[in-house]
């Protein structure tokens, strides 16, 4: 609704069966507004900087009604979180889940197996982008 995401105007060249039949998006200002409109829509503290070393679930202890996720970063520092959110490529979030308890909750209750993710296939995408004078914009629309 905030225009964050738009169905892309355009044609994809050499698309694969993996690829789905479904719509297509884009974020017109850039993959970073994704992720501003979901903190402005939220009271989550993003912390930024840090790169993240080890991630492993903690159960729920004694009276603490729920589990928690400890991050260690780089620095040292290890907290813990209600939620984390990881936006990496799929070898890199195994490599990190591996630091804790080699991912063993993965495959329990979190309804999402290794094997899921170890499945997951990449397929390249590359943007070209031209610019012309709003003169040339006719032509363009007629072909696109």
């Amino acid at each position: 609704a905030a225009g964050v995401l738009v169905p892309m105007r355009g044609r994809i060249e050499g698309g694969r069966a993996a690829d789905g039949g479904g719509t297509n998006y884009v974020a017109p200002q850039g993959v970073a507004s994704i992720v501003e409109r979901i903190f402005s829509m939220s009271s989550l503290s993003p912390c930024c900087s840090r790169r993240a070393t080890a991630l492993r679930h903690v159960a729920a202890r004694g009276e603490e009604a729920r589990s928690r996720w400890e991050l260690t970063s780089a620095d040292g520092r290890c907290e813990q979180f209600d939620g984390v959110v990881v936006a990496c490529p799929i070898p890199d979030i195994l490599a990190l889940i591996d630091t804790g308890e080699g991912g063993a909750w993965l495959d329990g209750a979190s309804g999402v197996g290794r094997a899921d993710l170890t499945g997951v296939q990449y397929s390249s995408r590359y943007a070209l982008t031209l610019f012309y004078p709003a003169s040339a914009a006719a032509v363009f629309a007629a072909h696109i």
